[in-house]
């Protein structure tokens, strides 16, 4: 199962890794169990859409007795009928504004590689758009798994990935234009070397920055890149500090211009890690690092705080005060977890601010599961939310929308 899936796969061995969760006992014997719920089912999502037509997701939280009111809590929008996405994992994922949510690729449990691209709006109404491309080039973009999407104003950059089924790494860069739809690939001179499962973000609103990942023969990388947008051209990084470990399935988020903060993912040896660090590219070092009790790869993470949406006023300087990353959910080597943690942008001290199915079974959570994607959006009335879509548990894959709201 799951043969070469990159990230989907916890690559390269997902069918590895799904039957060591079952024989710790995630599935069947971790399925959700009902509970009593201040609302029914029909009246809370009746309240939610209610919100959704406002322009506001306020905390229609789930009751926890172990987290502040104040930490947030989880939404379930209900998304208008019609045309959607494939349930799957590995896939690619990035906000083109405030209510707008680019996806392209992934796999499915066969594996069954998508080359499809999706645009789901969050305005008035959740909905799912099928974007159907043009160009000549279209052709040549094939499914791919543990790529990357970075929106940079009104273009869409797709980097990396593998073909779930030959397993082959891609060392190529896309470009999307969101005003005709249209791919087409970049010609560049030099390129980094090919790999899947890593992270990527916007630096300085004009360059894309990578770090990690796994090459073809799944040796995993600790280089950092730099891709110029104006350029086509791509810049090698030398970083100073304590060299931060080797990784893949990690997740790398911007928390101002010049910083990324990332935490976990896989390293040497299959070994999973807990650590978190801020690469700061002002003076390219790698400025902080610190262990969290949490180990944790192939999650979805986001910024909430003043640097989370994209091409919006993300300032310069230190992390804002109020700047977190919030992860949710993936794989801890032992079991695939549907926990909330929360990381100090600043400190990063980790702290659990909503528990998974494993101590809460009686709360409305999203299913365990990991290679999902987590994206910020703005909402109405300075509320911020983290929309989880997809990703795959020993069960199955899975297509649905949450939001975690703050």
């Amino acid at each position: 199962m799951f043969p070469n899936v990159a990230l989907l796969d916890i690559t390269p061995d997902t069918g590895a890794v799904l039957k060591q969760v079952a024989r710790n006992g995630e599935g069947a014997s971790r399925q959700r169990r009902g509970g009593a719920h201040p609302h029914s089912a029909a009246r809370q999502k009746e309240e939610v859409n209610a919100r959704l037509r406002q322009g506001s997701l306020a905390r229609l939280c789930c009751p926890r007795t172990d987290v502040p009111r104040n930490m947030g809590g989880w939404v379930f929008p209900e998304v208008a009928p019609g045309s959607a996405p494939s349930p799957r994992g590995g896939h690619a994922a990035t906000a083109l504004d405030h209510s707008r949510i680019l996806v392209f690729g992934g796999s499915d449990c066969e594996p069954k590689p998508f080359a499809d691209t999706w645009l789901l709006e969050t305005g008035d109404e959740y909905r799912w758009r099928h974007v159907k491309s043009a160009g000549a080039e279209r052709e040549q973009l094939v499914g791919l798994s543990g790529a990357t999407l970075t929106t940079v104003g009104d273009k869409v950059y797709l980097f990396g990935g593998q073909e779930p089924l030959t397993g082959r790494v891609h060392d190529d860069v896309w470009e999307l234009d969101t005003e005709t739809w249209q791919w087409s690939q970049v010609k560049v001179s030099s390129k980094p070397p090919a790999r899947h499962s890593h992270c990527a973000g916007l630096l300085h609103n004009d360059s894309l920055l990578v770090f990690g990942g796994a090459n073809q023969e799944t040796a995993v990388l600790g280089d950092v890149w730099m891709f110029s947008v104006q350029e086509h051209s791509w810049y090698q990084v030398d970083v100073s500090g304590t060299t931060f470990c080797p990784r893949e399935m990690h997740s790398g988020v911007m928390v101002d211009m010049d910083t990324m903060l990332i935490y976990g993912g896989r390293g040497f040896a299959n070994r999973v890690m807990c650590d978190a660090s801020l690469l700061d590219c002002k003076m390219m070092q790698w400025r902080l690092t610190a262990n969290t009790p949490f180990q944790r790869c192939a999650h979805a993470a986001a910024t909430l705080g003043a640097h989370s949406i994209p091409n919006g006023d993300r300032g310069s300087g230190a992390c804002p005060a109020a700047c977190s990353v919030i992860v949710h959910g993936g794989f801890t080597g032992e079991i695939v977890e549907s926990d909330i943690i929360c990381i100090d942008a600043e400190t990063l001290s980790a702290k659990l601010v909503c528990n998974g199915h494993h101590g809460e079974k009686d709360k409305k959570i999203p299913e365990s599961r990991f290679a999902h994607t987590g994206i910020s959006l703005g909402m109405a009335e300075a509320e911020q939310g983290m929309v989880v879509f997809g990703g795959v548990n020993a069960e199955a894959a899975h297509n649905d929308v949450a939001v975690w709201t703050m």
